[in-house]
């Protein structure tokens, strides 16, 4: 049977997710690590609570680098440059 995670947790994990998000600054079209990495940091500490018997740190990093990577790449057009914050380019 799957185990779900408490409904404590989850908020959680999303509120670091957001966190994470939020604070990410963008530079031309990739983030800037100094800006997320301790929000990912956090992230992962509350990710490992629930789930450290199948992920760990570096996979939660891994996990929310290609994300946002992804992101950005999904709202670049032809030869633009993105700049600034990530959570204005996703909102």
């Amino acid at each position: 049977m799957k185990k779900s995670l408490h409904p404590e947790a989850m908020k959680a994990i999303k509120r670091k997710v957001k966190d994470s998000l939020v604070n990410c600054l963008i530079e031309n079209n990739w983030p800037k690590y100094e800006s997320f990495s301790t929000h990912i940091e956090a992230l992962s500490k509350e990710v490992l609570k629930h789930k450290k018997e199948w992920i760990d740190e570096l996979d939660v990093f891994s996990i929310s680098y290609d994300f946002v990577y992804e992101a950005i790449k999904n709202k670049i057009e032809g030869e633009a440059n993105i700049n600034g914050a990530l959570w204005e380019f996703l909102i």
